[in-house]
């Protein structure tokens, strides 16, 4: 914004307020009361709106730091070694244990109590399960010991079905007859380190924090919160109202269902009506969709007739105290032009820079270097500004016979992940030299969890191209695998391993593998981004239908750079409208000769 507009803007700030202030001055009380009013609606309304914000941020990451620690807990070992002993015990000795104590007495159950009264009591219930669905220690004795499917056919409670199946599940919110509270269940899938699943942890959430977080933010009777959910049924209130919880709705009707998702906004302001005719500002924000949690809508309450207080005793103000109100509209009128310029300011500058920051991490991102015998190319689309996604090609030797395909993911997107993906990218040079892919990763790995111990974990793969032998020697952190289309048999193959990202653990070691590479044959590194994108029906991508679409492109017998702009154009079609929800990268690599 140049000196001249930033100017004009400020004129006409300060001359809006101060017609607002002159129409009160010389026409009749009445509109100058309404535009007051219309004014004074707008602010409170904005005001309202955040305050619902800040509210659902809370609730949000209320339930979010609960689902961390029953993430850190499956990792655990002693965790780990409880059930799959457990998981050995037979059936008439572990159900024979429950019935006598509820298998709240045995060293697994000491070790669930120890961790419910770490969280000073925010789970009023922990328990696990074999694979089985059989309880195998609990901090309280359950409603029932068998939660799988010989319990409950064809798959188990709903619920320990879903951990299983999805590693984990975030159940709606209910009344835990086993723990008599209104909770919200944390179910996760416990598994070893090489991937096999061997349990699951059931941790019931107290939904008392919520209603004291509720509680604690309003303000009498009149000003207060409710949390919806999708059903539009009250899940949090304040406490002289309990008993509404999950058999009403909301306590003001709303003309639009704002719970139900229905637009892309995630907050605004609406009028509702009490059941007395009494109408209410209602400042609405529903929660985060960052992980596969409740989905609630805060609503805040302030009944008009409190928003509009200030503005009763204005119709029996005489003419000198409308003078004196226009010398404060406009010291006023000149204070908030001045904060509204600053602010547009401080966004324009913010826009520019957040450009030039693209523009340079776009810099960083290789031209694929043009290699006999070998087509290469590589695309890179950040879901906002800058992103964590980075490929890059290193040769590993001057007669240029061996060249490394780097690709790696920092967790997080915007500006938190960028910063490290940029560092990240100064260390290959020094990790991807000499050794195997493992090699350079335990470099990687080791440099990473010693000097950055607050960077977020990055996952990253790393092949080697023998252009002289025709063979490919990779590895990865965490990474999805290599899609390999195999020419002579007409088929895609997911290169893949179990492993851990860099920066989670220096303890962590990396394994290569290699596979020989045909004239035709077809390699594709990528990104989670696009596997786990969701069209506008909320269905996810998925490796499967990637994996069609990379054998259907090798079919085409298309150029990388033609496959790259094909998988790009793909990624934009899915997605549709949809709002991008993380960075996508590719690079493909075809044999030629």
């Amino acid at each position: 914004m140049t000196g001249e507009k930033s100017r004009t803007l400020r004129r006409k700030i300060v001359v809006i307020f101060l017609l607002i202030g002159l129409v009160p001055l010389f026409a009749a009380s009445v509109p100058s009361f309404l535009l007051s009013q219309k004014a004074l609606k707008r602010a409170i309304g904005l005001a309202q709106r955040d305050l619902a914000v800040e509210v659902m941020d809370k609730v949000d990451r209320e339930i979010d730091n609960a689902r961390l620690l029953v993430r850190n807990w499956i990792s655990i070992p002693e965790i780990l070694e409880i059930v799959i002993a457990g998981g050995q015990r037979p059936f008439e000795e572990l159900q024979m244990e429950w019935h006598r104590d509820g298998l709240t007495s045995s060293f697994g159950a000491l070790l669930l109590k120890r961790l419910q009264a770490i969280t000073q009591d925010r789970f009023k219930e922990i328990f696990v399960t074999d694979t089985r669905g059989y309880v195998i220690a609990a901090t309280n004795k359950t409603s029932d010991f068998d939660q799988g499917p010989d319990d409950d056919p064809p798959f188990g409670e709903q619920w320990w079905a879903a951990a299983i199946r999805k590693g984990e599940h975030i159940g709606k919110v209910s009344f835990d007859q086993s723990a008599e509270v209104y909770s919200v269940d944390i179910n996760m899938r416990i598994m070893t380190s090489n991937g096999r699943s061997v349990g699951v942890i059931k941790a019931v959430y107290n939904m008392e924090n919520i209603q004291n977080l509720i509680g604690a933010i309003s303000k009498g009777k009149t000003w207060y919160y409710e949390l919806i959910n999708r059903k539009g049924l009250v899940v949090g209130t304040r406490e002289a109202e309990k008993e509404r919880i999950l058999k009403e709705g909301p306590s003001v009707k709303i003309p639009q269902p704002v719970w139900k998702d229905l637009s892309d906004k995630n907050d605004g302001v609406v009028i509702g009506v009490r059941t007395n005719g009494k109408k209410v500002l209602v400042g609405w924000s529903r929660g985060s969709d960052n992980f596969d949690g409740p989905e609630w809508t805060v609503l805040g309450y302030l009944p008009l007739e409190e928003a509009y207080a200030p503005l009763y005793p204005q119709a029996k103000w005489s003419v000198a105290i409308f003078l004196i109100a226009f010398v404060v509209i406009l010291l006023v009128s000149l204070t908030l032009a001045n904060t509204v310029v600053s602010e547009f300011l401080h966004k324009e500058v913010l826009t520019q820079e957040l450009e030039v920051a693209h523009d340079m991490q776009m810099g960083l991102l290789p031209e694929a270097p043009n290699i006999e015998g070998l087509e290469l190319a590589g695309r890179c689309i950040t879901a906002n500004h800058v992103g964590g996604d980075y490929f890059n090609y290193l040769w590993l030797d001057a007669a240029h016979t061996k060249l490394a395909i780097v690709i790696a993911d920092v967790a997080g997107h915007d500006m938190s992940a960028a910063i490290p993906a940029v560092m990240f990218s100064g260390m290959l040079e020094y990790a991807v030299r000499d050794g195997t892919p493992g090699e350079m990763l335990d470099t990687l790995n080791e440099v990473l969890c010693r000097r950055l111990r607050r960077t977020p974990f990055i996952t990253c793969c790393i092949g080697v191209i023998d252009l002289v032998h025709k063979t490919l020697v990779w590895s990865k952190a965490g990474h999805p695998g290599i899609y390999h289309y195999h020419s002579h048999e007409d088929t895609v193959v997911e290169l893949t391993m179990d492993s851990y990202p860099l920066g989670v653990s220096s303890k962590s070691r990396y394994t290569t593998r290699e596979t020989g590479l045909s004239v035709g044959d077809l390699l594709v590194f990528y990104t989670d981004g696009l596997v786990e994108a969701c069209n506008e029906q909320e269905e996810m991508y998925g490796y499967d239908r990637l994996a069609e679409f990379v054998l259907q492109m090798a079919r085409d017998s298309v150029s990388s750079v033609a496959g790259i702009d094909k998988m790009m154009a793909e990624a934009h079609r899915f997605i549709g409208n949809q709002e991008q929800g993380d960075d996508i990268a590719f690079v493909v690599a075809k044999v030629v000769r």
